[in-house]
């Protein structure tokens, strides 16, 4: 199955890891395959689960590798890009939870 998003193809990788987190200085995207680098490189879109979520605790985990230099920084993609993927969203919390709605 093809993904796209505007006529840009989308990757998801499955040994991407992003290193640094918050508001830590270096923030890095690590392990990705040469196929994926290339393709990132060529402005195909590469995204990975990080495993943490964005904007606290219910944003999404899924971030996208954009090549600076010689380095991919992790950079939260919107939502059309996920959609595209048919990933994740957004998270919810959980049923019983404190949080107010």
């Amino acid at each position: 199955m093809e993904m796209e998003y505007d006529g840009t193809p989308i990757l998801i990788s499955s040994t991407a890891i992003q290193t640094g987190f918050g508001s830590m200085l270096y923030k890095t995207v690590i392990h990705m395959s040469s196929d994926e680098r290339k393709a990132a490189r060529d402005g195909a879109i590469v995204i990975f689960d990080s495993g943490r979520p964005a904007d606290g605790r219910y944003g999404t985990t899924w971030r996208m590798a954009v090549p600076f230099g010689k380095r991919f920084y992790p950079r939260v993609p919107c939502a059309g890009i996920l959609k595209a993927a048919g990933v994740e969203v957004e998270r919810q919390p959980r049923a019983g939870s404190a949080v107010k709605e």
